[in-house]
């Protein structure tokens, strides 16, 4: 693990003795929090596949959000979030007329070729379930 620290002192006495320290000042491209040295070099962290990634992100995310990514709704085969914040943007871009770029990104954060007639779709799930909820309430 490479940490990058600047000092005016002797670094080797700042720390414990076992801490290998390495002056990267000159080194191109410049380490960056994450990089290893092993073998008396320096390399970036190995690119995660998408998946992982995605899996690493959604790992950090609070367990609020969390909990409502598993309250969202299904629908055209994929998960939708539901979020006074979701359902607003849904509101926003049937207000326009349009979807922003022609894609929708669903619950597990992946872009969805989306058309206006899809989204009002959509839309008329949730309000649909939303009306469910409030009826069976």
């Amino acid at each position: 693990m490479v940490e990058l620290f600047e000092t005016d002192g002797d670094i080797v006495t700042l720390f414990h003795p076992a801490l290998v320290w390495l002056d990267v000042t000159t080194h191109a491209p410049a380490p960056q929090p994450g990089w290893r040295y092993e073998d008396g070099a320096l390399s970036p962290p190995e690119a995660l596949p998408l998946p992982a990634m995605r899996a690493a992100a959604l790992g950090t995310l609070p367990a609020w959000e969390l909990a409502e990514r598993a309250a969202g709704i299904d629908h055209a085969s994929r998960h939708w979030l539901t979020t006074p914040e979701a359902l607003q943007d849904i509101r926003d871009a049937l207000l326009a007329g349009l979807v922003p770029g022609g894609v929708w990104i669903d619950a597990a954060r992946e872009v969805v070729p989306m058309t206006l007639a899809e989204l009002q779709g959509l839309w008329a799930a949730c309000v649909t379930r939303a009306r469910r909820s409030t009826s069976a309430g």
